[in-house]
């Protein structure tokens, strides 16, 4: 069962992510997928951005970030169908401070990262994709 692996986080400061972050062990690989109105898919973009300003400072305070141990990827996944299916991606890391790629990446090169920190083989299109955190020499 995919809920197997599913924690809730809690808030900013008090639950099971804030735990994890304060100790300095947040997984290798991990996923933080906010409710669809803090995603920006039923309310404003100033909710998303309340919610994106509560949890990545104290996410970057955290000695997992703060030792370059973690990247931080933050995408959505639909445009708004005025823009060519563009859709934002930020990768927040230390070592990428104002860094921009100009290489075209896409949902299959955050696949073949995701396969790469899992020591798997990508699949399907992501196997031909750039590889997003490579792209930013991670």
């Amino acid at each position: 069962h995919c809920e197997k692996f599913d924690v809730a986080s809690g808030s900013p400061t008090a639950g099971a992510l804030a735990d994890d972050i304060n100790a300095g062990k947040l997984p290798t690989f991990g996923l933080l997928i906010p409710d669809v109105c803090n995603d920006g898919h039923d309310c404003s973009a100033a909710t998303t951005d309340r919610w994106l300003r509560s949890w990545l400072p104290r996410i970057k305070k955290g000695p997992d970030f703060t030792s370059n141990r973690l990247a931080i990827v933050i995408t959505w996944d639909e445009d708004d169908n005025h823009s060519g299916n563009r859709v934002p991606t930020v990768v927040i890391h230390p070592s990428v401070k104002g860094k921009q790629v100009t290489t075209r990446l896409d949902h299959y090169g955050l696949a073949a990262s995701i396969a790469r920190i899992g020591g798997i083989r990508p699949l399907r299109r992501a196997h031909k994709a750039t590889d997003v955190l490579a792209a930013f020499s991670l």
